[in-house]
């Protein structure tokens, strides 16, 4: 993801704060695990990143207090015109003992449709939480993703994916997630349909003036690719700076820099790139808001230095993401 684009500096700090809030609760959390902290694992798994936001409703009611002495209760919806005059949804929600369950049906205007089927249940003595989602496609094609959470003896959250294609191939990820005061890393395994398997291991750390990252990727053919990420804020100043030091499999480095400064009417950053093969980059950015019109004016200036003549061939020019 390109750097210039990601949210101010405020932003950043809420960002952090929030994380090291949730690394300090979870460590201090009872080895029973609660519904919505084990269901909050689950929904960290990319495949259904998408999707949390139109389950959050359904979610948001079945993690309610009340566990397993609420009654079973079972809601049915047919939306028409919600997004289009011409296609109609049909939900059903039913909240069970230790979960729930649903399926939305969409039904274009040419009566072709498709369904997702959900279900979450969560068993509190056990320690453990599970999720599946299937997506039925109109030529009946299925998509389907199955989750579970478990909490160890020793505080860590160990969760099993099988996400499974509309072809069939499988893919599976197993990852431990470890909180202490002030970190969090985890450990995770992805293999391939091909039965190939590549390692990422991701240690954050919460520091006086802001974070330590650092990630290393071991491939399917052994070969290491590592990042490591500095973030510092300065509250006084109101500025918050990131440095960024990527190394590829054959030891080439490149490094990132980016000093974000809040200013009277807007911010600037800065941001300069050290390429592996030798070239260079800078990027400039001055926001100013107008407090009067709400008018936002933006200015960018960039700057290249190619790698050298001799450089190696495929060589960055310093200002790729």
């Amino acid at each position: 993801m390109n750097n210039f684009h990601r949210p101010m500096l405020m932003l950043a700090v809420a960002a952090l704060l929030s994380a090291g809030s949730a690394s300090a609760a979870t460590a201090t959390s009872a080895p029973a695990a609660s519904q919505g902290s084990l269901l909050s694992v689950l929904s960290g798994d990319f495949a259904l990143a998408q999707s949390n936001d139109r389950r959050r409703g359904a979610n948001r009611g079945g993690n309610r207090r009340g566990g397993a002495d609420r009654p079973q209760r079972e809601r049915r919806s047919t939306d028409r015109g919600n997004r289009n005059e011409n296609r109609s949804v049909d939900r059903q929600r039913e909240r069970t003992e230790n979960g729930a369950r649903g399926t939305t049906t969409v039904t274009g205007e040419d009566g072709r449709s498709a369904t997702r089927t959900r279900s979450r249940e969560v068993d509190r003595e056990a320690g453990t939480a599970s999720r599946s989602s299937t997506v039925t496609g109109p030529e009946g094609r299925t998509r389907s993703v199955d989750q579970t959470a478990t909490r160890n003896d020793d505080g860590s959250v160990s969760r099993q994916s099988t996400i499974t294609g509309a072809d069939g191939n499988t893919r599976t990820v197993d990852s431990t997630t470890t909180r202490g005061e002030g970190s969090v890393s985890r450990e995770r395994t992805v293999t391939n349909p091909d039965g190939t398997t590549r390692t990422i291991d991701q240690t954050a750390t919460r520091t006086d003036t802001g974070f330590e990252r650092q990630s290393t990727v071991t491939g399917a053919d052994g070969q290491v690719r590592t990042r490591e990420t500095t973030g510092t804020v300065d509250r006084e100043a109101g500025t918050f700076s990131k440095d960024v030091v990527t190394t590829d499999a054959q030891g080439n480095s490149r490094t990132r820099n980016t000093t974000t400064t809040r200013t009277d009417d807007g911010f600037t950053r800065d941001t300069t790139i050290d390429g592996r093969q030798g070239g260079s980059g800078t990027r400039n950015v001055t926001v100013v808001r107008d407090p009067e019109t709400g008018d936002v004016k933006r200015d960018v200036s960039t700057t290249r230095t190619p790698p050298p003549d001799d450089a190696p061939e495929g060589g960055d020019s310093g200002d790729d993401s």
